[in-house]
C-alpha cells in the first residue's frame, strides 16, 4: 500500500493480491507453506497401490491418539490432562471394535486393554448405556493387526500373546505414516 501511494498508483485490493499469489504459487507450495511439509505431502503425493480386503476382521488397524481435550478437576481451576485413546478399526467395515481410553500415554496395557475390548462381545456395555446388545455387535478376533512401530507394538510379550492367539502383526513402513 505504501509503495503504491509513492508511486501514484491505486493499491490492488485484498482479492486481487490473493489471485497473484494463487497464480504464482503451486497448490502443492501453498498448502506447504501455510501446513507444513507433512501436510502437502499428505494432500498431493501419490499413493501407490491399493490393499484389497474380502470381509470384516482381515485387516483391523490399531493406533493411539492424544485426544482434543483437557480435562479438568471438580474446582474447574486445575488442569487433569489431555487423555490417549488407543483405537482398533476393521478396515472392511471402518467399525470401530474396540478401544480404551486412559490419562496414561500408551503402554502394553492400553494396548491389551483395547485388544479385549475389541475381541470380546460387548453385551454388559451395550445394557449399561441403555441399548439392546445387538445394537453393536461388532466384535472378533482380527487376523491381521496392522499397527506402527511404537515400543508398546513391537515387544516380544507383545508379539508372543499374538502369536499365542494366532493373530499375525503387520507393521507400517517406517516413516511411511499414510499407511495408517
Amino acid at each position: 500500500d505504501v509503495v503504491c501511494k509513492e508511486r501514484g498508483i491505486t493499491s490492488p485490493c485484498k482479492d486481487t493480491v490473493l489471485r497473484r499469489i494463487k497464480s504464482s504459487y503451486s497448490e502443492r507450495r501453498r498448502v506447504k507453506i501455510k501446513n507444513g511439509s507433512d501436510a502437502a505431502s499428505q494432500m498431493h503425493s501419490a499413493r501407490p497401490g491399493k490393499k484389497e480386503i474380502n470381509r470384516p476382521l482381515q485387516w483391523v488397524q490399531m493406533d493411539h491418539t492424544l485426544v482434543d481435550i483437557i480435562l479438568l478437576a471438580d474446582d474447574r481451576i486445575n488442569i487433569i490432562g489431555r487423555p490417549w485413546w488407543t483405537v482398533l478399526i476393521d478396515m472392511k467395515t471402518r467399525v470401530i471394535l474396540g478401544y480404551y481410553l486412559s490419562l496414561h500415554a500408551p503402554s502394553a496395557t492400553s494396548v491389551a486393554c483395547a485388544l479385549s475390548n475389541g475381541i470380546l462381545p460387548k453385551v454388559d456395555y451395550a445394557k449399561a448405556l441403555g441399548l439392546a446388545p445387538e445394537d453393536y455387535p461388532f466384535y472378533g478376533k482380527p487376523e491381521v493387526l496392522h499397527m506402527d512401530n511404537a515400543a508398546e507394538f513391537t515387544s516380544p510379550k507383545f508379539k508372543a500373546g499374538c502369536s499365542a492367539f494366532k493373530i499375525d502383526p503387520e507393521y507400517r513402513p517406517l516413516g511411511k505414516k499414510h499407511y495408517g
